[in-house]
């Protein structure tokens, strides 16, 4: 009951104030909008010899079916900058999907 509870209330979230505007034309070539929830959070791992790897991931989580037939390598534009999906993640009970994204250079 909890997760699903909280599976409403982050889809709640992203079409609230803290959510950004999304497009993503999908395979038939239709411009899809929408918003969603972007976290980029940057940081350092220790890489266990004494060295640090940054860390540096962003995130957009959407409601399920919001972005019809995106995938891996499909690109989204997220608060007006480009974005690459590296992995397509289910949340919680199936509400909610995770991409994670990978900036696009020279866009």
């Amino acid at each position: 009951m909890a997760s699903t509870l909280m599976a409403r209330h982050l889809a709640a979230m992203c079409s609230g104030p803290l959510s950004v505007p999304v497009r993503y034309t999908d395979p038939t070539g239709a411009i899809v909008s929408t918003r969603g929830l972007f976290n980029h959070d940057a940081d350092l791992i220790d890489d266990m010899t004494g060295g640090e790897i940054k860390r540096d991931a962003r995130v957009l989580t959407v409601p399920v079916g919001r972005l019809p037939g995106a995938r891996q390598n499909s690109r989204v534009t997220v608060d007006g900058a480009t974005f690459e999906v590296r992995a397509v993640l289910p949340m919680e009970d199936g509400q909610l999907v995770r991409y994670l994204l990978a900036p696009v250079s020279g866009t």
